[in-house]
């Protein structure tokens, strides 16, 4: 599996979803929302290789661990911090990188690249730590939000829920990639080493040479043998929203296929009012979702805390019941 994930935080509590997308040839993390304590579940070294973090929208339940993000990250650079979020991102999330003194950092090269998200377009600033965070550096506005990040190894595509306010969902999907066959390198009677790493890179033509154990090889030759194409693999991150009857197949179409759908289910089915009252999910209403999407899996998540323990199966019921492939993130069925 090229994308491991996990929901942070516990069951009734803050959550946020941690995604390691491994293309063999090296790491891209993400982080999908900052709730309050939902960092402790990782450590410092983990938290400073986060490349991405995506807000879905700014409650304090989903921004509320920022600060200790920010505290293991305003130094680095000069690669950019990526930061994502609906309109109004770049005001709120320059607010909080100005809530200190920086008055030590002349030297740091840290910079925080905030891209604010709309339904057209797509607005970015950059940020330096060595100057307070003061200036806004702003950069080329994009015509069209979609598909907000790219390259050969993933797409991160972006859809709006209605949350009373904006909420932004996320689909991550890792393309197809190479593996190596470790047989085919066996019987070749080859030696592992950091040659497959460039036979996967695609800007290695297929007409390069490689010379492996005293025996030449091109690399069109090379990967005919040895590597396989590894299917792509996706997973979608939506919280804090209610579906109107009108709103669910277009959203289905979005999702379609998504293997993994990490989807809220602040309430049960009793509460069905107050879960729209409020811009939420029932169980249900996440199962039916997963259920016209054809999602391989269902993780619910973000459960209101007015719900004890006891109840967890009744939330498992609930969706089962409408999707069978359902898991409640952190809770051992």
């Amino acid at each position: 599996m090229g994308l491991k994930s996990k929901i942070l935080g516990r069951v009734f509590q803050d959550n946020c979803l941690y995604v390691v997308l491994d293309s063999g040839c090296g790491q891209t993390r993400f982080l999908f929302d900052c709730g309050m304590s939902c960092l402790d579940f990782l450590g410092r070294k983990d938290i400073q290789k986060i490349d991405h973090l995506c807000f879905s929208h700014f409650h304090f339940d989903h921004i509320g661990g920022f600060d200790h993000f920010l505290r293991f990250n305003f130094h680095r650079g000069p690669v950019p911090v990526q930061l994502f979020g609906p309109p109004g991102a770049i005001d709120i999330l320059q607010h909080r990188l100005q809530g200190f003194v920086w008055n030590l950092v002349e030297d740091s090269p840290g910079i925080m690249s905030v891209s604010e998200i709309s339904e057209n377009s797509c607005k970015k600033s950059d940020f330096y730590v060595r100057e307070g965070y003061k200036v806004r550096h702003n950069q080329n506005e994009t015509g069209q939000a979609g598909v907000i990040r790219e390259n050969d190894e993933f797409s991160l595509e972006v859809y709006f829920l209605d949350h009373i306010i904006p909420s932004v969902a996320y689909k991550l999907t890792h393309k197809a990639h190479p593996l190596v066959d470790a047989k085919a390198v066996e019987a070749m009677g080859l030696t592992k080493g950091p040659w497959l790493k460039d036979l996967k890179n695609p800007k290695v033509p297929d007409h390069a040479e490689f010379i492996l154990d005293g025996r030449r090889y091109t690399a069109g030759t090379l990967r005919s043998t040895i590597l396989r194409l590894s299917p792509k693999e996706s997973l979608a991150y939506l919280t804090d929203f209610r579906l109107a009857p009108d709103q669910l197949q277009p959203l289905a179409h979005w999702l379609r296929g998504t293997d993994q759908l990490y989807c809220e289910s602040h309430f049960l089915g009793r509460d069905s009012q107050m879960a729209w009252n409020k811009g939420h999910m029932t169980a249900a209403a996440s199962a039916t979702l997963a259920a016209e999407a054809k999602v391989g899996r269902l993780e619910l998540f973000h459960l209101s805390e007015r719900y004890r323990e006891a109840e967890l199966p009744v939330f498992l019921e609930e969706a089962k019941t409408i999707f069978p492939n359902t898991h409640i993130a952190g809770y051992e069925q």
